[in-house]
């Protein structure tokens, strides 16, 4: 009976090996050796958050390999050549999203933007793109509402000054957050985080910080890209599951107030532009709550939008002032250029940018070094496809790492380094690469490119206008340390503010 057990054992054994290191491997590029179940999860958590381990396998697999995120295989484009031809110029062919859509199902309900596929996901990106566009995002209107956002910072800021002792070092983040928030707030819901309602804004960032920091953890990774439907039930990754939803659904808690507000005045039933809510809720009254246009649908887009527009836009700001401080070069440069083309105080708007190649080539920078989003949203082939003579299935997911083109060597040598001069021409003009892809390519690219680059440009060079910032004092220098998480958010901060 015992070898009989244990022959039974052996088998399952063996079984299991041969599933694991060749069978679920063999239509799929080579890359590093999953373990069972985890994948290659403790790779990647070893040194958060991957950067590193990422372009180790480049070197020792080529410019597609295939690594696992628990038992899901991500198939892995590393070089701009081989994203270009694929993502680019076969782009129809990778339209649909592989971004642990049963999880989000299951956590949420209904998908917003960020995870809807096939025509559904056409026909909304459409409709929320005009509506942007409606709103002034790409225009005048946008710039002035950054402005607007960004005076009421200066307010803050200087307050703050007024307020501490005379050399105390003081923080800038929170700032920083109120004013992108104040920016994305109005665009959805049409107000400002003004006055007593900064608190809202205070609440909202903590559960958004929370939920950020669980989702990008490896556990929850696991859970996400696991049967779901199973791991969720039991003991260790219920726990998880649940405060997952905990999350979510005191965010929605919020939006539902926003969202009776509108319903309660009326206005949104006008034709008047407001906000994002107010176009989207007089569209579900038109199409009668059908193609996906419900009121959970809106939930799940206003998640999608704050996290995509608030998150990686503060966090790329946050870390372009740490890369400052530790290079205050590079501020006497900036001052110079500011002081000599400027020459005051004044706001600085968007038909100054032609005349600030170095203003430029330090965002540039930033937004290159920052990278706040190590592993890039995944894709997943609509039909089987052939590249560089691996036959990918139809439903392969692909994950187009643009960290691997901010860091290529061949690209941007030095890449580790803040080198905003590798963005200027010898004669000083501003340098194009066709490689600098921070909000990715394709037909799937960030929508909200064009407000991100806006605010980054206008805030950034602004902020630098009015101020001098340098190294703390009395607190520790900024960490450049790099956490592990769904995108790279820095450490706490403190510093010096000057004003101009």
């Amino acid at each position: 009976m015992f070898f009989l057990f244990f022959g039974i054992l052996l088998a399952l054994f063996q079984l299991l090996l041969f599933y694991n290191f060749y069978w679920k491997r063999r239509h799929l590029p080579s890359g590093p050796t999953p373990l069972p179940i985890v994948g290659n999860l403790l790779e990647l958590g070893k040194k958060p958050p991957g950067y590193d381990i990422f372009l180790k396998w480049r070197e020792e697999y080529g410019p597609i390999y295939t690594y696992w995120v628990g038992e899901q295989p991500m198939v892995a484009f590393t070089e701009y050549s081989l994203i270009n031809e694929t993502i680019v110029k076969d782009g129809d062919n990778y339209t649909d999203r592989d971004f642990f859509q049963d999880f989000y199902t299951l956590a949420r309900g209904k998908n917003g933007l960020v995870h809807m596929e096939g025509q559904a996901w056409r026909e909304h990106r459409k409709f929320l793109m005009n509506v942007f566009r409606n709103l002034g995002v790409g225009k005048n209107l946008l710039e002035q509402k950054v402005l607007s956002e960004f005076s009421a910072m200066c307010e803050n800021i200087d307050k703050a000054i007024e307020d501490c002792t005379i050399g105390e070092d003081m923080e800038i983040i929170s700032h920083l957050d109120l004013c992108v928030g104040s920016i994305i707030n109005s665009l959805l819901f049409g107000y400002q985080f003004h006055g007593e309602k900064t608190e809202e804004f205070v609440e909202l960032k903590k559960i958004l910080n929370e939920y950020m920091y669980t989702i990008g953890q490896p556990s929850t990774q696991f859970l996400m890209s696991w049967w779901p439907h199973l791991i969720r039930h039991l003991p260790y990754f219920k726990e998880i599951f649940l405060e997952v939803q905990r999350k979510i659904m005191r965010t929605y808690a919020f939006f539902k107030k926003q969202i009776e507000e509108h319903e309660n005045d009326g206005e949104y039933l006008g034709d008047e532009r407001l906000d994002f809510v107010s176009d989207f809720m007089r569209e579900v009254k038109l199409r009668d709550g059908k193609e996906d246009y419900d009121m959970e649908t809106l939930y799940a887009h206003l998640l999608d939008f704050w996290i995509a527009g608030q998150e990686t836009t503060t966090d790329t700001l946050n870390w372009g002032i740490i890369h400052i401080i530790h290079n205050m070069n590079v501020q006497d440069k900036l001052h110079k250029e500011l002081d000599s083309v400027i020459g005051s105080n004044r706001q600085i708007t968007l038909a100054d940018k032609i005349d600030l190649p170095y203003s430029n080539a330090v965002v540039n920078e930033i937004m290159r070094i920052s990278n706040v989003l190590p592993q890039n949203l995944a894709r997943r082939t609509v039909q089987d496809i052939n590249v560089r003579g691996h036959l990918l299935r139809k439903g392969t997911s692909i994950q187009p790492l643009i960290s691997c083109v901010l860091y290529d060597e061949n690209i941007f040598p030095n890449s580790r380094q803040f080198l905003p001069e590798r963005f200027l021409s010898e004669n000083g003009t501003l340098k194009r690469f066709d490689e600098f892809i921070p909000f990715s390519i394709g037909k799937r690219f960030c929508a909200g490119e064009s407000l991100a680059r806006t605010e980054l440009f206008l805030i950034f060079v602004n902020l630098f206008n009015q101020y001098e910032i340098s190294p703390p004092k009395y607190s520790e220098m900024p960490s450049k340390q790099q956490n592990f998480g769904l995108s790279v958010v820095p450490l706490p901060y403190k510093c010096q503010i000057k004003k101009i």
